[in-house]
Protein backbone atom coordinates (compact mmCIF):
# COMPACT_ATOMS: atom_id res chain seq x y z
CA UNK A 1 0.00 0.00 0.00
CA UNK A 2 3.09 2.25 0.74
CA UNK A 3 4.50 1.74 -2.55
CA UNK A 4 1.69 2.09 -4.25
CA UNK A 5 0.71 5.87 -2.45
CA UNK A 6 4.39 6.31 -3.56
CA UNK A 7 3.84 5.74 -7.15
CA UNK A 8 0.87 7.98 -7.40
CA UNK A 9 2.81 10.82 -6.15
CA UNK A 10 5.80 9.71 -8.71
CA UNK A 11 3.10 9.87 -11.58
CA UNK A 12 1.39 13.24 -10.10
CA UNK A 13 5.08 15.13 -10.40
CA UNK A 14 5.64 13.62 -13.75
CA UNK A 15 8.10 10.05 -13.36
CA UNK A 16 9.87 8.14 -13.77
CA UNK A 17 12.25 9.43 -11.18
CA UNK A 18 15.43 7.66 -9.59
CA UNK A 19 14.43 5.98 -5.79
CA UNK A 20 16.79 6.49 -3.24
CA UNK A 21 15.26 4.34 0.31
CA UNK A 22 16.72 4.04 3.39
CA UNK A 23 16.21 1.20 5.51
CA UNK A 24 11.84 0.85 5.85
CA UNK A 25 12.06 3.62 2.20
CA UNK A 26 14.79 0.56 0.98
CA UNK A 27 11.84 -2.04 1.76
CA UNK A 28 9.03 0.17 0.22
CA UNK A 29 11.21 0.53 -2.90
CA UNK A 30 11.33 -2.93 -3.56
CA UNK A 31 7.71 -2.68 -4.25
CA UNK A 32 7.62 0.62 -6.27
CA UNK A 33 10.81 -1.45 -8.54
CA UNK A 34 8.65 -4.49 -8.79
CA UNK A 35 4.62 -3.76 -9.30
CA UNK A 36 5.46 0.41 -10.91
CA UNK A 37 8.26 -0.08 -12.97
CA UNK A 38 7.26 3.11 -15.24
CA UNK A 39 7.76 5.24 -12.50
CA UNK A 40 10.84 4.24 -12.13
CA UNK A 41 14.72 4.93 -13.72
CA UNK A 42 16.70 3.38 -11.01
CA UNK A 43 16.92 2.01 -7.67
CA UNK A 44 19.03 2.33 -4.80
CA UNK A 45 18.08 0.26 -2.01
CA UNK A 46 19.92 0.87 1.57
CA UNK A 47 19.89 -0.14 4.49
CA UNK A 48 17.38 -2.63 3.59
CA UNK A 49 16.86 -6.11 2.96
CA UNK A 50 14.03 -8.94 1.05
CA UNK A 51 12.80 -9.96 4.22
CA UNK A 52 12.39 -9.81 8.05
CA UNK A 53 16.39 -10.61 9.92
CA UNK A 54 14.85 -13.03 12.81
CA UNK A 55 16.99 -11.13 15.20
CA UNK A 56 15.81 -7.30 14.04
CA UNK A 57 12.36 -8.86 13.91
CA UNK A 58 12.74 -9.57 17.82
CA UNK A 59 14.58 -5.95 18.55
CA UNK A 60 11.53 -4.35 16.17
CA UNK A 61 8.71 -5.88 18.49
CA UNK A 62 10.91 -4.92 21.70
CA UNK A 63 10.71 -1.02 20.39
CA UNK A 64 7.10 -0.93 19.60
CA UNK A 65 6.39 -1.97 22.43
CA UNK A 66 8.50 0.49 24.40
CA UNK A 67 6.93 2.86 22.00
CA UNK A 68 3.38 2.08 23.04
CA UNK A 69 4.54 2.20 26.51
CA UNK A 70 6.13 6.41 26.08
CA UNK A 71 9.61 5.29 26.54
CA UNK A 72 10.60 7.25 24.04
CA UNK A 73 14.53 7.95 25.43
CA UNK A 74 15.51 4.54 26.16
CA UNK A 75 14.30 3.72 22.32
CA UNK A 76 15.90 6.28 21.02
CA UNK A 77 19.15 5.58 23.02
CA UNK A 78 18.68 2.03 22.09
CA UNK A 79 18.29 3.38 18.03
CA UNK A 80 21.34 4.96 18.01
CA UNK A 81 23.09 1.81 19.85
CA UNK A 82 22.58 -0.45 17.09
CA UNK A 83 22.61 2.09 14.12
CA UNK A 84 25.51 4.10 13.85
CA UNK A 85 29.50 2.81 15.20
CA UNK A 86 32.15 4.95 16.80
CA UNK A 87 32.12 8.56 17.15
CA UNK A 88 28.39 8.79 15.73
CA UNK A 89 27.20 6.42 17.70
CA UNK A 90 28.30 7.86 21.07
CA UNK A 91 26.73 11.51 19.49
CA UNK A 92 23.57 10.11 18.59
CA UNK A 93 23.23 7.74 21.75
CA UNK A 94 23.61 11.45 24.01
CA UNK A 95 21.81 13.72 21.26
CA UNK A 96 18.88 11.97 20.19
CA UNK A 97 16.90 11.59 23.68
CA UNK A 98 17.70 15.18 23.82
CA UNK A 99 16.42 16.29 20.62
CA UNK A 100 13.87 14.12 19.23
CA UNK A 101 10.72 14.60 20.66
CA UNK A 102 7.80 12.15 21.10
CA UNK A 103 5.61 11.85 17.54
CA UNK A 104 2.19 13.46 18.07
CA UNK A 105 1.02 9.87 16.89
CA UNK A 106 3.16 7.35 18.26
CA UNK A 107 1.22 4.21 16.57
CA UNK A 108 2.50 5.94 13.10
CA UNK A 109 5.82 4.66 14.23
CA UNK A 110 3.98 0.92 15.86
CA UNK A 111 2.37 0.59 12.15
CA UNK A 112 5.59 1.52 10.45
CA UNK A 113 7.85 -1.25 12.91
CA UNK A 114 5.05 -4.25 11.67
CA UNK A 115 4.88 -3.43 8.35
CA UNK A 116 8.90 -3.76 8.70
CA UNK A 117 8.06 -6.68 10.92
CA UNK A 118 6.02 -8.51 8.10
CA UNK A 119 7.88 -7.09 5.19
CA UNK A 120 8.77 -10.18 2.27
CA UNK A 121 9.44 -9.29 -0.56
CA UNK A 122 11.46 -12.33 -2.43
CA UNK A 123 8.52 -13.22 -4.86
CA UNK A 124 8.66 -9.69 -5.99
CA UNK A 125 12.01 -9.02 -6.55
CA UNK A 126 12.44 -11.00 -10.06
CA UNK A 127 10.03 -8.40 -11.28
CA UNK A 128 12.24 -5.26 -10.71
CA UNK A 129 14.19 -4.37 -14.55
CA UNK A 130 15.49 -0.73 -13.85
CA UNK A 131 19.14 -0.74 -12.93
CA UNK A 132 19.27 -1.43 -8.83
CA UNK A 133 22.33 -0.39 -6.04
CA UNK A 134 21.67 -2.67 -2.91
CA UNK A 135 24.34 -0.67 -0.59
CA UNK A 136 24.64 -1.14 2.90
CA UNK A 137 27.65 -1.16 5.79
CA UNK A 138 29.89 -3.81 7.06
CA UNK A 139 29.31 -3.96 10.15
CA UNK A 140 25.22 -2.74 10.16
CA UNK A 141 23.46 -5.06 13.58
CA UNK A 142 20.37 -4.92 12.02
CA UNK A 143 20.54 -5.81 7.85
CA UNK A 144 23.51 -8.77 8.16
CA UNK A 145 25.79 -8.74 5.59
CA UNK A 146 24.14 -12.09 4.50
CA UNK A 147 20.88 -10.12 3.96
CA UNK A 148 22.28 -7.49 1.40
CA UNK A 149 23.57 -10.75 -0.37
CA UNK A 150 20.59 -12.40 -0.79
CA UNK A 151 18.68 -9.22 -1.67
CA UNK A 152 21.04 -8.26 -4.61
CA UNK A 153 21.46 -11.78 -5.61
CA UNK A 154 17.12 -11.93 -6.41
CA UNK A 155 17.54 -8.57 -8.40
CA UNK A 156 18.28 -9.08 -12.19
CA UNK A 157 21.40 -7.17 -12.86
CA UNK A 158 21.50 -5.76 -9.25
CA UNK A 159 24.69 -4.19 -7.89
CA UNK A 160 25.94 -4.54 -4.31
CA UNK A 161 28.08 -2.36 -2.89
CA UNK A 162 28.81 -2.99 1.15
CA UNK A 163 30.84 -0.41 2.90
CA UNK A 164 33.75 -1.01 5.28
CA UNK A 165 33.43 -0.09 9.18
CA UNK A 166 29.88 1.02 8.87
CA UNK A 167 26.64 0.11 10.22
CA UNK A 168 22.85 0.75 9.71
CA UNK A 169 23.81 4.09 9.78
CA UNK A 170 26.41 4.06 6.63
CA UNK A 171 24.90 7.32 5.29
CA UNK A 172 26.90 8.83 8.28
CA UNK A 173 28.94 6.66 9.57
CA UNK A 174 31.08 6.58 6.00
CA UNK A 175 29.47 9.78 4.57
CA UNK A 176 31.92 10.44 1.74
CA UNK A 177 32.06 6.35 0.75
CA UNK A 178 28.40 6.51 0.86
CA UNK A 179 27.61 9.36 -1.05
CA UNK A 180 30.34 8.55 -3.94
CA UNK A 181 28.82 5.27 -4.16
CA UNK A 182 25.59 6.85 -5.08
CA UNK A 183 27.05 8.89 -7.57
CA UNK A 184 29.18 6.57 -9.29
CA UNK A 185 26.01 4.19 -9.85
CA UNK A 186 23.76 7.34 -11.02
CA UNK A 187 26.82 8.88 -13.24
CA UNK A 188 27.01 5.44 -14.82
CA UNK A 189 23.52 5.40 -16.44
CA UNK A 190 23.67 8.13 -18.01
Amino acid sequence: DMAQDYAEAIHEIGGPVHVLGFSMGSMIAQYLGADFPDEIKSLILSMGCSRGVPETIQLGRKWAMMVAQGKWKEFYRQTADVTFTGFHRVLWRHLLPILAREPKTPLDFIVSMEACIGHDARGHLHKIAVPTLVIGGKKDLLVPEFFFQELAGMIPNATLRLIEEAGHGVYQDRKHEFEAAVMEFLLKLK
